[in-house]
């Protein structure tokens, strides 16, 4: 189990060196995220745990894609304001087997999903758009991906908010 805490922690830190190489080339945009009340979202367990340490690791992970989204798909000096409903990451930790414990069992039956209110706001802080978004994708074990990153602990979540993104700042308001 500490190995499995060491490599996803060795791992964390590249993705972070990387994204924040690619945040250059991103747009001037603030992100706000509020994460309301974790302890009524579905589920943010990390190898079983539901800790703060784990909280602190998924809330950084989406943080940091709505804001790589955020800064590819909005105009300059724009700022995305979003309020976290609910998370439920993909798979699920089966209690009734002990033995696999640390081992999250992934379905189509747990699809990933993520519920948020948003506003856009120009650089005069007026709002340009906002709204409720409800995602899932329950065939998200039959997407062919070629990323390593599939067994990352919020992998399918964050793949909803990249999807979120494109479809909706990228398309509405250009």
């Amino acid at each position: 189990m500490k190995t499995t805490k060491r490599v996803f922690a060795g791992l964390l830190t590249i993705a972070l060196a990387l994204s924040s190489v690619d945040a250059a080339h991103q747009r001037d945009v603030t992100v706000s995220i509020d994460f309301g009340n974790p302890s009524g979202f579905s589920d943010i367990e990390i190898d079983g745990f539901s800790g703060d340490k784990e909280q602190s690791i998924i809330f950084d992970l989406l943080r940091g894609e709505f804001e790589e989204n955020a800064g590819t798909y909005l105009p300059h000096g724009y700022t995305l304001n979003v309020k976290i409903q609910d998370i439920d990451l993909a798979g699920y930790h089966e209690p009734l087997y002990p033995r696999f414990d640390g081992v999250r069992i992934m379905k189509s039956i747990y699809p990933p999903r993520l519920n948020f209110c948003y506003a856009i706001l120009d650089d005069d802080q007026l709002i340009v758009e906002e709204g409720n978004s409800s995602l899932s994708n329950v065939s998200y074990l039959h997407g062919f991906s070629l990323s390593s990153r599939r067994n990352d602990t919020a992998y399918y979540v964050r793949s909803l908010i990249k999807d979120w993104a494109r479809q909706d700042l990228g398309y509405k308001l250009k």
